[in-house]
């Protein structure tokens, strides 16, 4: 069994691989392949970070000041507007505490605002780039969407059972990744990460590595960046 750091470090050398890949190696399209376990392994742990956490405002921010510095800096360095994975899982993580607020109400009026919002998302999407775009926004609801209650008892995640529907609710948000996504039917190997994430014991692990995802993401971008100047 695998614990979420352990988990989160593979996604972390899969995206290191997808990026070399798309900044080094355009023509070797087996290391964009390897590339699609990334997301869906990080859009996981958004929906465990939302059942999980201590303080939704400061898991919110901790995930959107990181994109929004991340962005601007694009910006400054490109000339133009990305919508980094950061950011889409920022608006990802606004989605989920918002269907627990609609669970906790049980209202048609709480449903019906979820859905609207859900829409608008859709239409926004359409003027304003976000890195896997609405359905990007959306795959982590899908592993949110079967319980996002932690076991009072024990603290971990739920029975295997409960775990397994988790997985099969987010295997269909991964596959409607592909149908957003420019790469269209390489992003379905991302469906290779459903059993990797069975692997998964519910439990964090033993070395606190929290703040090292959140600077890998900008870092392994701009060494690759520096790698493909000093390669000209």
């Amino acid at each position: 069994m695998l614990s979420s750091s352990t988990l989160k470090l593979l996604a972390c050398g899969f995206m290191l691989i997808d990026h070399v890949g798309v900044r080094l190696f355009p023509g070797l399209t087996v290391l964009r392949i390897i590339g699609r376990l990334a997301f869906p392994i990080f859009a996981f742990f958004i929906a465990e970070g939302c059942r999980y956490t201590s303080s939704r405002i400061k898991h919110f921010l901790s995930v959107f000041v990181l994109g929004v510095i991340c962005e601007l800096v694009y910006i400054i360095y490109m000339g133009g507007w990305y919508g980094n994975i950061l950011l889409t899982f920022s608006v990802s993580i606004l989605l989920i505490y918002m269907l627990q607020w609609c669970r906790q109400k049980k209202t048609g009026m709480a449903f019906a605002a979820f859905a609207l919002i859900l829409a608008s998302l859709a239409v926004l999407t359409r003027y304003v780039n976000f890195d896997y775009g609405f359905t990007g926004i959306i795959a982590p609801l899908f592993a949110a969407w079967p319980g996002d209650r932690k076991d009072e008892a024990t603290g971990l995640t739920p029975p295997a059972p409960s775990h397994k529907k988790k997985l099969l609710y987010f295997a269909y948000g991964i596959m409607l990744t592909a149908c957003e996504n420019s790469m269209g039917g390489i992003q379905l190997f991302a469906l290779l990460t459903i059993p990797i994430l069975s692997l998964y014991s519910g439990t964090p692990g033993k070395r606190k590595l929290k703040y090292f995802f959140y600077i890998f993401y900008p870092t392994h971008l701009l060494l690759i960046e520096l790698t493909a100047m000093l390669l000209k």
